[in-house]
C-alpha cells in the first residue's frame, strides 16, 4: 500500500483550482446564486409578513406554517450564502443590495385573508421553482456538484409544499362531509 501525503500547498493550491473552476467558468451560475439568495431574503421577510398579518378562519394554523415557512427559508438562506462563500463569490448581506437584487418584490404590510396569503405564499413559492431549475441546470453546466445538489434538495421542498398548498385550496362541495 503506498501511502500519499499532501503538502499543505499543494491542497491549498487544489481548493484554488476548485473554487476557480466554478466561478471563472460559471458567471451565469455565479449571478443566479446572488439573485436566489436575494430572493430567499425578501421570500423570508415575506413569509415573516404573512405570519403576522394573517386573518381568518385557518389563522391558527396558518400562524404557525408560515412561522415553519420563514424558519426554512432562513436556513437555506444561512446554506447557500455559507456554499458561495465556499467557492469564492461574495453574497449580498445589505437589505439595500438584496432589494437591488431580488426578483422578487417585497409586499406592503397589510392585513389579508388566510386564503389570499396562501394563494400568495404558493406564487412565491412557484416564482423559486422555476428559480431553483434554471439554478440546477446552470450547476449542472458548470460540473459543480456540491451546488447542484443543494438546489436538487431546495426543488424537491418546494414541490412537496406546493403540492400541499395547492391541495389546502381546494373547495369542497357543499354538504361535503368527508373533512369532519
Amino acid at each position: 500500500m503506498v501511502k500519499t501525503m499532501d503538502k499543505p500547498v499543494d491542497k491549498e493550491r487544489k481548493m484554488e483550482r476548485a473554487v476557480k473552476r466554478t466561478t471563472e467558468t460559471s458567471p451565469d451560475l455565479n449571478r443566479r446564486l446572488g439573485v436566489y439568495l436575494a430572493d430567499l431574503t425578501v421570500l423570508c421577510a415575506k413569509l415573516h409578513s404573512y405570519h403576522w398579518y394573517v386573518q381568518g378562519l385557518a389563522f391558527f394554523s396558518l400562524h404557525e406554517q408560515f412561522e415553519v415557512f420563514y424558519e426554512k427559508a432562513k436556513t437555506d438562506m444561512d446554506e447557500l450564502a455559507e456554499r458561495m462563500l465556499a467557492i469564492g463569490l461574495k453574497p449580498v448581506a445589505s437589505l439595500k443590495g438584496t432589494l437591488e437584487l431580488a426578483d422578487l418584490k417585497e409586499r406592503p404590510d397589510e392585513f389579508g385573508s388566510d386564503m389570499e396569503f396562501v394563494k400568495a405564499v404558493r406564487a412565491d413559492f412557484f416564482h423559486m421553482v422555476e428559480e431553483t431549475e434554471e439554478a440546477i441546470e446552470l450547476s449542472e453546466k458548470a460540473k459543480d456538484d456540491v451546488t447542484n445538489d443543494m438546489m436538487v434538495a431546495f426543488k424537491k421542498y418546494y414541490d412537496k409544499v406546493l403540492w400541499m398548498l395547492d391541495a389546502s385550496m381546494v373547495k369542497m362541495p357543499e354538504g361535503d362531509e368527508s373533512i369532519k
